[in-house]
């Protein structure tokens, strides 16, 4: 095997098995994350919006991009907890501004997991209203209107609070691609923050299936072997 490639294959190993580790279960499937075609605030697309979000006005929604060059990357982790439960982890990195206000808002930090996804067949669901995760500041612009980390809740429509669908949700024509929706509300008001549109848009690509964790283990164990003989 190539030098490089081993290399890459040893990372991959190593990642997929402190993030199994860090949310207690195995990552089965990994999707990278996109800003949904049908946002309903221009001119910035967005995966996450937050209306009135951070100055409360309302007048300048804020809209945190999952797709912005050198900023963004966001994820979706589909992990088996084990007997037949799935949780779904979005995570990663977004960069917020005011969708009609051009406001540079800075990056920000997210965190949620959905516990006990129900299987639909094309895709996950998740009824319940519970807390969810966080919005942190991920740079000093952002700290500067968010000091502490934001706790967000899910919001039912009735149906669910949160799904994860190869559906082509508001795609005009496309019933596959996979599209994640579904509502948070702030634990309470914070600075004034008001009760208003919080909501998941985004699109998602499959990346690259981790290995079963014994054939992760093998993996790295392989490239030790290699690292050993190359010295």
């Amino acid at each position: 095997m190539h030098r490089s490639i081993q290399t890459k294959l040893v990372a991959v190993a190593a990642g997929a098995l402190v993030a199994s580790a860090a949310q207690g279960g195995a990552i089965i499937r990994t999707f990278d994350l996109f800003n949904h075609v049908d946002g309903q605030v221009n001119p910035q697309a967005y995966g996450l919006r937050l209306d009135g979000f951070p100055d409360g006005s309302g007048d300048n929604p804020a809209t945190l991009s999952f797709e912005t060059a050198g900023v963004s990357t966001m994820t979706l982790d589909v992990i088996d907890m084990g007997g037949g439960v799935l949780d779904l982890h979005v995570h990663g990195t977004a960069w917020g501004n005011s969708a009609t206000g051009g406001t540079d808002y800075g990056t920000y930090n997210l965190d949620f997991t959905y516990a006990g996804v129900t299987d639909t067949g094309n895709g996950w669901e998740f009824t319940d209203v519970e807390l969810v995760g966080t919005v942190s500041a991920g740079d000093a612009t952002a700290a500067g209107f968010l000091a502490s980390p934001l706790e967000l809740w899910s919001k039912s429509n009735g149906d669910y609070s949160f799904g994860f669908l190869a559906d082509g949700h508001r795609i005009s024509g496309d019933n596959s691609t996979w599209v994640g929706r579904g509502w948070v509300d702030p634990t309470v008001e914070q600075d004034g923050w008001p009760m208003r549109t919080h909501d998941f848009l985004f699109i998602g690509r499959e990346g690259v299936v981790p290995l079963p964790s014994a054939a992760l283990l093998g993996a790295a164990g392989l490239g030790g072997l290699a690292i050993r003989r190359r010295r």
